[in-house]
C-alpha cells in the first residue's frame, strides 16, 4: 500500500511538472504569436507606405511624360518655324543677290 502511495505521488509530481512545462510552452508560443503579429502589422504598414510611394512616383512619371510630350511638340513647332524662317532668309538672299547683280550690271 505504501509503495503504491509513493508511486502515485511520483506520478502526480511528474504530471504537475509536465503541466507546468506545457503551460510555460503555451506562454512562449503566445509570446511568439504576438511578436509575429506585430511584425506582420509593421510589414503591412511598410508595404502600404511603399505602395503609396510607388503610386505617387508612377503618377509623377505619367505627369512628367505628358509634360515631356507637350515640350517635344513645342520644340518641333519652333524647329518648323526656324526652318521656314531660314528658308525665307535663303530665298531672300538669293533674290537680293540677283537684284544686286542686276544693279551692278546696269551700273557698268
Amino acid at each position: 500500500r505504501q509503495a503504491q502511495q509513493t508511486k502515485l505521488q511520483e506520478l502526480e509530481g511528474e504530471v504537475s511538472e509536465r503541466t507546468n512545462q506545457i503551460q510555460s510552452l503555451k506562454c512562449q508560443l503566445a509570446d511568439q504569436v504576438s511578436n509575429y503579429q506585430r511584425q506582420i502589422s509593421a510589414n503591412q504598414e511598410a508595404l502600404a507606405s511603399a505602395n503609396t510611394e510607388l503610386e505617387e512616383q508612377a503618377s509623377s512619371a505619367c505627369h512628367l511624360a505628358g509634360e515631356n510630350e507637350r515640350y517635344k511638340c513645342q520644340v518641333e513647332a519652333v524647329e518648323r518655324r526656324l526652318r521656314a524662317a531660314n528658308q525665307e532668309t535663303v530665298e531672300s538672299k538669293a533674290r537680293h543677290g540677283s537684284e544686286l547683280a542686276e544693279l551692278e550690271h546696269r551700273l557698268r
